[in-house]
């Protein structure tokens, strides 16, 4: 029986600013728990880009993830690639990310709103958390209307923090047709949508965005899932992804998706 092909498409190094090990460590940490393929995704975040040392840390990521493709050669494919946060926020910060490549994959994400904190370090009794989902899914759509990445990272994921907020604030269905419209352009326009694993290991105990999201994108005609496991540290590396498999193939996915050279490649699911 063939095996099954296993792709870790998110992961952090000591290139991010909350990495802490080297790509070398990442890498031989995927390896030892059966990864086939991982893509360096180190952040670039654009609210913050001309204030930090990010120029520094785009060659880093680019020079570790380089020395790994040739040290892992045979054994472990590895990628490089870019999440590239908040572009909307700062697009002169977003097109030289863009141009630092190349690159393998662009991850789109978003982590703050404009002129706020990151999700999570916003204090939610202070906040309207309604109108905090409902600003943020209205940018990831203009997000993914400006398109220029490859797949939308982590969709859900205020909800990693939003745990103990009232219910009747973050009830899910209130935000489906602000959903169904990022879906829908995510499908015109050929970008992926991440299943991203970490919530497993997280106290939500869900991946971002979780089985239901996946099926009505699934049900809408979505088919380009890309999956990561968002790790940080070695440890982290892979972990999740045969549980997103087996989520996939439940809903009826034969195929998930990895991109190399910015080019989308279909990876069966067994």
């Amino acid at each position: 029986m063939a095996k099954q092909f296993l792709s870790d498409s998110h992961m952090h190094s000591s290139a991010s600013f909350d990495g802490f090990s080297p790509v070398e460590e990442m890498a031989r940490a995927a390896w030892e728990h059966g990864m086939d393929s991982i893509t360096i995704t180190d952040h670039r975040d654009c609210s913050t880009f001309l204030f930090d040392n990010s120029r520094a840390m785009m060659a880093s990521s680019r020079f570790m993830a380089k020395q790994a493709a040739a040290d892992w050669e045979g054994k472990l494919e590895v990628l490089f690639g870019v999440e590239l946060g908040e572009p909307l926020q700062d697009l002169h910060a977003a097109e030289e990310v863009e141009r630092a490549g190349p690159y393998d994959f662009i991850l789109g994400s978003l982590h703050n709103l404009k002129g706020e904190e990151d999700f999570y370090f916003l204090h939610y009794e202070k906040e309207d958390p309604e109108e905090l989902l409902s600003r943020y899914f209205s940018e990831l759509l203009q997000m993914v209307q400006w398109g220029r990445f490859d797949s939308l990272a982590h969709l859900t994921y205020p909800f990693r923090y939003m745990r103990h907020v009232a219910p009747e604030k973050t009830e899910i269905t209130r935000f489906l047709p602000q959903i169904d419209l990022i879906f829908e352009e995510l499908i015109r326009r050929g970008i992926a949508l991440e299943v991203n694993a970490s919530g497993y290991r997280q106290e939500i105990g869900v991946p971002l965005p979780d089985e239901s999201l996946v099926r009505r994108y699934y049900e809408k005609g979505g088919r380009m899932i890309t999956i990561g496991a968002d790790a940080h540290i070695p440890r982290d590396t892979g972990a999740g992804i045969p549980r997103v498999l087996e989520m996939l193939r439940r809903i009826g996915f034969s195929h998930y998706t990895l991109f190399r050279e910015r080019e989308p490649v279909r990876i069966p699911i067994l």
